[in-house]
């Protein structure tokens, strides 16, 4: 079989998971705070070291920021600068930049989705029953009524070992620290730091390469069955 099968195999392979990280950034286009994920290309050299391959490295998280949207409501909250919101989750605490609270029907401060807010104490922030203004100030302190309740506790991350959860939700396997002076913005939303026409685009020239790599596999795989077939007949 010829060296050349496997080089265009080895960067199908590639496309391929490249693909998958777009369409999943496309996907994402509207979530609120999503970081989207880049895929970069690496050279491999064989076994015997006289032939290279390409290969796809793991995804990294793209740490831009999204732009912000102004909604007006109180407990839409934005980081202003670096940080991320810890959560209380099912699967253990996990961190976001969605700041699209809610009052949960037990007094919790809440995401989209359910998960608590933690404050600095590591513990949920929950909001008195009788509380009738609920605001969120620029340090990120919560106040209801004006008597403040607990600050949000906003950390910052190992930016290259970010891994995404799902959506706009990551875990740190690198570790986080408390961000000192974090500031936030009231009334506001951070969207996701990708463009979906961008990533259309992006999904179309990858689906090109991909589809070019195959026809040089079938066209090598010719050749293979054309030199057995004369060296057969010979």
């Amino acid at each position: 079989m010829s060296d050349g099968l496997y080089v265009a195999m080895s960067g199908a392979v590639a496309q391929e998971r490249a693909m998958d990280v777009t369409a999943n950034n496309v996907a994402n286009g509207n979530t609120l705070g999503f970081r989207a994920e880049r895929v970069t290309f690496a050279e491999v050299l064989g076994d015997q070291g006289n032939l290279s391959f390409v290969s796809a490295e793991e995804a990294a998280v793209d740490t831009s920021k999204g732009e912000l949207r102004t909604t007006g409501n109180p407990l839409d909250v934005a980081v202003d600068g670096d940080g991320w919101f810890a959560m209380e989750t099912p699967d253990g605490p996990r961190y976001t930049r969605s700041g699209a609270f809610r009052i949960g029907p037990g007094g919790e401060l809440m995401d989209e989705r359910g998960n608590g807010v933690l404050d600095v104490g590591n513990k949920p922030m929950l909001i008195p029953a009788d509380a009738k203004d609920v605001t969120v100030d620029p340090a990120g302190q919560v106040l209801a009524d004006g008597v403040p309740l607990g600050q949000i506790q906003i950390v910052s991350l190992n930016d290259g070992k970010l891994r995404n959860e799902g959506g706009n939700l990551y875990s740190a396997p690198g570790g986080v620290k408390p961000v000192e002076n974090a500031s936030v913005v009231s009334g506001h939303l951070e969207q996701a730091n990708f463009d979906p026409v961008r990533g259309m685009v992006d999904l179309i020239r990858i689906s090109r390469n991909h589809e070019s790599l195959h026809q040089m596999m079938t066209t090598y795989r010719e050749i293979d069955q054309r030199v057995v077939r004369e060296i057969g007949g010979a």
